[in-house]
Formats: C-alpha cells, structure tokens, sequence
C-alpha cells in the first residue's frame, strides 16, 4: 500500500463526489448516477459508511488482497475504461452489503463472506447488464456468464417491473453454478472455478477474520460518535500498525501472499482458457486438475 497516496472520505457528500467525478470513467454509468438509476442506488448505499481509496506498492500481492473488507479499495487501471467501471462497481457493491459481526463461528463466517461475493458477482456482472442494456456490447468479446439470461425473455421481459425478483431469481441460478460441478459452457466453468477460491481464501483467513470484523465494527462506531474522519484515521493508524503490518508496507502480509498464489495461478489458467476459446481450440481440460488442490494449496502459509 503506498501510503502517501491514501485518498480518505468520511463523509456521504465526499463518497457521492468522488465516485461520480473521479472514479467513473464511461458516460454510462455517470449517466446512471446522474439519473438516479441503478449505478445512483448502489454508490448511494456505499456512501453510508467512511471509506479510503489508495494505490497498490505490490502489485502481485496486493491485487487480490481484499481490502474492501478492510475498509478500502485499491485502485486499478484497465485499459478499457466499461472494465475499470465494472471493476469498482464490484468493490462497491462489496462494500456496500458487507455486514460486521464480532465473534462469529468460523462457518457463519465463511457462509457470510460466500452470500457477499454472490451479491457482488451479480450486480456486477448480471444486473447491471439487465439496468443499462448497452453496457454489454462494450465489455467482453467472449461469452459471459450473464448472456445465456440476457437472451432469455423470461428474465428480460419483467426486469423492469419486476426486479428485486430477477435478482433473486439471478442469485438463485449463480449460486447454483458456483457449487455445482456440472457445468454445461465455458461461462459456467469458469464461474464455478472461481468460487472454488472462496473457501481457499476463508482458510487463509481463520484465524484472524474476527480482528477485521471487530476492526470495522469499531471504524463505524466511532464515525456515528465522533466523525467519518477521525474514524477512519484510526482505522487506517491500525491497518499500518506493525502489528499488522509486520513491518512491511501490507496489512496482514500473511495472507496476502498466500492468497496471490492461488489468485494469479486461476487468472493464468482463465487467460489461457479464453486465447484458445477465441482461436477456436478444446479448453474443456483448461485447469481442471487444479479444481481439487484449490484450497490445499491455498492453505500453505506463505514465507514472509
């Protein structure tokens, strides 16, 4: 984390004007805030809690560090500016559902953590298809997950009347995929394949979830007693405390580590998936050895 790029906002009004003015790139999605659309309603909920954007010191490391759960949100660059929309939409989306409860079993805990990248997953990459229909067209040349329902009437024709119950229809259908082997396209593959790191990043985690959990929890009491400001001063004092820093310029570096291993070697095998989809190739055994090993590997401590 480069420290001197820490960007904090403890106040509604900050969030709201940051996202719209310095984090939105593509007209959009800054018209959907403008309108008070579906982008609008899900900063808006973001915006309820102080939170502090920054740039990453270790790209390797920090990229799949999840900071969000942590109280801030690393800053990332694509080059096609509907990715990098879609990227922080994600964040937010976390950030915004993410519940803080103290002294949880290791179980609730996972299921929590599981139920909020659904939501992320499906807002980020279902929904906000169906809100703004021409967002799709500027995204991904290859298949996703969310085509086969935007082809499907059934779920197309009632979004608009109707679309806390397509969302939960949609949550339905992606959970289903996320823990289910039997998987029919290569969208469905490879959205069950990245599931599987949710529970090799809830063990990484066990035995220091509940110090994060309490560290928010403190971060929102004192925003409501004192000010988003001094909250988040504390908070932040805390993240880069040796203590949890151990020394390094990464909050829990343990963790970051062990989890990039695991992170970069599925985003290998998706890349290489996706080149042999476009050039017309077999991809059906494309990481599928290393569905089982997982959560072994990503158990292993790193040495740090």
């Amino acid at each position: 984390m480069k420290t001197e790029t820490i960007r904090k906002l403890g106040s509604y009004a900050h969030i709201m004007t940051y996202v719209r003015n310095e984090l939105l790139q593509t007209d959009i999605f800054k018209a959907s805030f403008d309108e008070k659309g579906f982008i609008y309603d899900v900063v808006k909920e973001f915006a309820e809690r102080p939170v502090f954007f920054f740039e990453m010191s270790n790209l390797e490391v920090e990229n799949a560090h999840f900071y969000t759960w942590m109280g801030g949100i690393q800053k990332r660059r694509y080059d096609n500016p509907y990715q990098n929309d879609l990227y922080y939409l994600h964040e937010i989306v976390h950030a915004a559902k993410m519940p803080y409860i103290a002294g949880m079993t290791f179980d609730n805990f996972k299921m929590k953590m599981f139920e909020n990248e659904l939501l992320a997953s499906v807002y980020s990459e279902m929904l906000v298809y169906f809100a703004l229909p021409e967002l799709r067209q500027n995204t991904f040349t290859h298949p996703i997950y969310v085509d086969q329902f935007l082809r499907d009437p059934h779920y197309t024709s009632r979004y608009k009347d109707f679309p806390n119950r397509v969302m939960n229809e949609l949550c339905i259908q992606r959970r289903n995929v996320m823990l289910s082997d039997k998987t029919s396209n290569m969208a469905e593959v490879w959205t069950h394949r990245f599931a599987l790191q949710n529970d090799a990043w809830a063990e990484i985690w066990k035995d220091d979830y509940d110090r994060v959990e309490r560290a928010l929890i403190d971060l929102e009491k004192n925003a409501l007693n004192f000010s988003g400001d001094i909250a988040l001063n504390s908070h932040i004092n805390w993240l880069l405390s040796e203590e949890v820093t151990g020394g390094t310029d990464i909050p829990f570096p343990r963790q970051a580590h062990a989890f990039a291993k695991v992170y970069w070697k599925n985003k290998e095998q998706y890349s290489l998936a996706i080149n042999m989809f476009q050039t017309g190739q077999d991809i059906s055994d494309v990481g599928k050895s290393d569905d089982q090993n997982l959560s072994f590997a990503s158990s292993q401590k790193a040495d740090v």
